[in-house]
């Protein structure tokens, strides 16, 4: 293992992955509570810690043999971790459901029709194009999509420009990223579209890049600059609206920005030389490192547990009598703990075992 392989397999990463899915299902599941609605910024985190780590391996790949076999060991590990759980779910869902489920089209009428969205993951530029699809069953795999359409530009742009030139490139695409969000019509638009999910993907991979240039401890000083404006645009745009979700225009066209380089500033402290201890230990607890190493499963299962089961459920039970609010935290308690065993027994029982075919692309 290089010193570039080292830095990607440090506990405190999954528990920074572990806090992006906590922020998320706390989010859909809580969404009735004003303080969980913020908790869409999980994706933005998401997307910068796939940044960091897809550029760092991307290093590591141009280390190995020269990046003889670059593309090879690249794609092969992605599509053994992102493939078999993604597509392996639409297949239950589009192919095996319909055939045990005599409902199924009476409500999944609309998803069985624009299926081929899903296959090709491009299902955020669907709800770009034609707004939020009627039944949002999956509507969670859109940041699935933007992430797969990064694999497949930044490692060719990443092979194919010089070392000194990448950095710029980011820049300029990061300057791209936030005029087209700017200029969007509406939030529907900034938000689902790839060209501004870009932006939290660059920043975790401009981190990368100056950290292998062993350049992060000279901006420590700029890092703390830009988290208090940061701090400063994000309260005055909340203050003029309270609305916490990415349809404030305001959060949406000044606030985005400073979220990402808030999280980014996050992650920053974590790698950085001299990284906050107490930070770096809070990270490294185990129940959020538990949570990051089985976070992708959590996160494709949980829309479905929430539409399927715990929606049902509490409609039931409130329909029988019971009251509204001991229902609603009895059946997102339930949902959640049915969640964990699920995800937990998919890494075990199905991930893995394409997990292990990992050592014949490295």
């Amino acid at each position: 293992m290089n010193s570039i392989e080292k830095r990607l397999h440090v506990p405190w990463l999954d528990g920074l992955r572990g806090l992006a899915i906590l922020l998320v299902v706390m989010h859909h599941f809580f969404d009735g509570y004003y303080l969980f609605t913020v908790g869409w910024v999980g994706v933005n985190l998401f997307f910068i810690l796939s940044g960091y780590l897809i550029t760092g391996r991307l290093l590591c790949h141009m280390e190995q043999d020269g990046g003889r076999h670059f593309f090879r060991n690249f794609y092969g590990r992605r599509v053994l971790r992102i493939f078999p759980l993604y597509y392996g779910t639409l297949v239950v869902f589009f192919m095996v459901l319909p055939v045990f489920y005599s409902r199924y089209f009476y409500f999944f009428h609309d998803l069985y029709r624009d299926q081929w969205w899903y296959w090709s993951y491009l299902s955020n530029w669907q709800t770009v194009l034609y707004g939020m699809p009627a039944n949002g069953m999956l509507i969670t795999f859109w940041s699935l999509a933007v992430e797969e359409q990064f694999y497949l530009v930044w490692p060719f742009i990443f092979r194919y420009t010089e070392r000194l030139n990448r950095k710029t490139i980011i820049l300029i695409l990061w300057g791209v990223s936030i005029v087209c969000r700017v200029w969007a019509k509406n939030t529907m638009l900034s938000y689902f579209s790839t060209l501004t999910a870009a932006e939290p993907l660059l920043m975790g991979a401009l981190l990368i890049l100056l950290e292998k240039e062993g350049r992060l401890g000279y901006y420590r000083r700029v890092v703390a600059v830009m988290s208090v404006c940061a701090m400063a645009v994000l309260s005055f745009v909340v203050w003029k609206d309270h609305d916490l979700t990415f349809r404030n225009a305001g959060v949406m066209r000044w606030g985005y920005t400073c979220i990402d380089v808030l999280l980014a500033a996050l992650l920053y402290v974590l790698v950085a030389p001299g990284g906050g201890v107490a930070v770096r230990r809070l990270f490294s607890s185990g129940w959020l490192r538990w949570l990051g190493k089985y976070s992708y499963g959590i996160y494709v299962y949980h829309g479905f547990i929430m539409q399927m089961l715990v929606f049902k459920c509490q409609a039931i039970l409130v329909g029988r009598g019971m009251q509204a609010g001991p229902v609603y935290f009895l059946t997102r308690a339930g949902g959640i703990v049915l969640l964990l065993v699920c995800s937990y027994g998919s890494y075990y029982l199905f991930e893995k075992q394409f997990l292990r075919l990992k050592k014949y692309f490295t």
